[in-house]
């Protein structure tokens, strides 16, 4: 909308077109001054606004999102994020503190920031803000209501009981989970949905759902063994994603589990890591991509020699500092410009690092 505004403003200046691009964009502008809490979009959108006012179409002020874009601002002069995701990576980091052995007591604050910005519907927003200007969504609706359930908040609780009724109520007819809204313009996808069968399965009381949830999975499950996902480096978290959550399910002695454990084998790359670009073909290894290939391999076989090839890749990369070099492993993120996401490269290597901390014999655990 900001960009066909300017270009529009730029060229035949129809004034019924500007006003109702103008009038779509003040109407979508959040509380906060941003437009959908991303950099990028903010930067466009706030363009479009002053040369709105330049051009005497509107009185409306820039300057709150001037300030909004001011505020991302690093001491070094440059601008961090592409995208404010902070629902998604507190619940990972959550998860994956849970997962190290950090005792629930000490990220008490976490989970009350997470309940703090729950939407009114009873989902999350992929960024905080308890408003409600933006959509809930399915996978960060489903990790924050996991990371809650592992911090001990019971099922009871008001938070998870309002999350699990929004669960229920976005599971497309097919079992799946897609991002949004099922079947309105959004499809099922295979990381979503795994999410959502994870946090399921610890609520409890979800059998239903969960075996739909498997079914789709499973039928998902392409040709050669992968499952392909929509929102990071394709075939590599599809497949991880997929096969974790099969086993959390109770199925690890089944067909697909195989398949997509000798297809992880297979993408392995010489060095021992694994790393794929946004058009899933083979590029320089990553962490985050090493990561997630290693868990999914050592959930299913805790002596699996490719996990543990994988594993030895992270602690050749890790820095003295105790931190990975991040990747951009987001097709969006890629598309926009190559951001990377530093939380990735702590959540997910510590996840693969801890893998061996409990019994493999354990169906249900992150």
């Amino acid at each position: 909308v900001p960009l066909a505004f300017l270009i529009e403003l730029n060229t035949r200046r129809r004034e019924d077109l500007l006003n109702e691009l103008l009038e779509w964009l003040l109407a979508h502008r959040l509380g906060d001054g941003s437009w959908f809490r991303v950099h990028f979009i903010t930067a466009i959108s706030t363009l479009a606004l002053l040369e709105a006012g330049k051009a005497g179409l509107t009185r409306e002020s820039a300057q709150p999102s001037l300030d909004w874009l001011a505020a991302t601002r690093n001491p070094d002069g440059g601008y961090r994020e592409a995208i404010n995701l902070n629902v998604w990576d507190t619940a990972l980091s959550v998860l994956a503190l849970l997962r190290s052995g950090i005792a629930a007591e000490r990220l008490q604050d976490a989970g009350e920031w997470l309940i703090a910005n729950q939407n009114p519907d009873g989902g999350w927003p992929f960024s905080g803000l308890p408003t409600g200007e933006l959509p809930s969504d399915a996978d960060d609706t489903a990790l924050a209501m996991l990371a809650l359930l592992r911090l001990g908040y019971s099922r009871e609780h008001p938070s998870i009981e309002k999350a699990l009724h929004w669960l229920q109520s976005h599971q497309g007819k097919d079992g799946s989970w897609s991002t949004y809204v099922p079947g309105a313009g959004d499809v099922g996808c295979v990381s979503v949905t795994a999410h959502a069968l994870e946090s399921c399965l610890q609520a409890g009381g979800m059998d239903s759902q969960v075996t739909r949830a498997i079914r789709w999975l499973e039928k998902a499950q392409r040709s050669d063994g992968s499952w392909r996902d929509l929102w990071l480096a394709q075939y590599t978290y599809g497949t991880a994603c997929a096969v974790t959550a099969l086993v959390k399910a109770g199925r690890r002695a089944t067909t697909a589990v195989e398949r997509g454990m000798r297809w992880l084998e297979r993408a392995q790359q010489a060095d021992g890591g694994w790393g794929e670009n946004m058009h899933g073909q083979p590029s320089t290894s990553t962490n985050e991509q090493t990561a997630w290939s290693s868990y999914a391999l050592l959930m299913v076989d805790a002596n699996s020699a490719a996990g543990l090839r994988g594993i030895q890749y992270l602690s050749d990369t890790q820095s003295d500092n105790g931190s990975w070099e991040p990747a951009c492993v987001g097709i969006y993120w890629e598309v926009i410009g190559g951001y990377a996401d530093p939380v990735y490269a702590l959540v997910f290597p510590l996840l693969a690092l801890s893998c061996g901390q409990l019994d493999p014999s354990e169906e249900r655990f992150l």
